[in-house]
């Protein structure tokens, strides 16, 4: 039987508020709302999509729901995905739960003021790899 993603901790909105996710790629920082993710987990079996952009890693499972994984730091920098199943999970909130961003390195909680990097926007990411935006 595959594993599953492994789903770890789910942001609460009041929790999240006002917060962001630190991220790492590719030794560069960026940021993410924390409102704009569901939850974080492990990365599980994935079942690889043909025809599909490079950057999207295949389908995973996540809480009983099929989810698309999308390799940030590959869609970001157009190039190769080098994650497998040793990365990290951002499940995505709706209306766009339907995908996850996987990263090779955890993401760490900061106050929304402590910025170091530039903000990614889920959804642009979605559109241009052309992953639907249906929930």
């Amino acid at each position: 039987m595959e594993r599953p993603a492994q789903p770890i901790a789910a942001p609460s909105a009041p929790f999240a508020a006002g917060r962001r996710l630190e991220l790492t790629l590719d030794g560069a920082r960026w940021s993410l709302a924390a409102t704009a993710v569901d939850g974080v987990g492990r990365i599980g079996a994935l079942r690889a999509v043909p025809g599909a952009a490079p950057a999207v890693l295949g389908l995973t499972e996540w809480r009983g729901r099929i989810v698309t994984v999308i390799d940030l730091a590959a869609a970001l920098y157009d190039r190769s995905p080098r994650l497998g199943e040793a990365g990290w999970l951002l499940r995505l909130a709706a209306p766009l739960g339907h995908a996850a961003l996987a990263l090779s390195d955890s993401p760490r909680l900061a106050p929304s003021d402590a910025n170091d990097g530039p903000t990614i926007d889920p959804a642009a990411v979605l559109s241009a790899l052309r992953v639907g935006l249906r929930g």
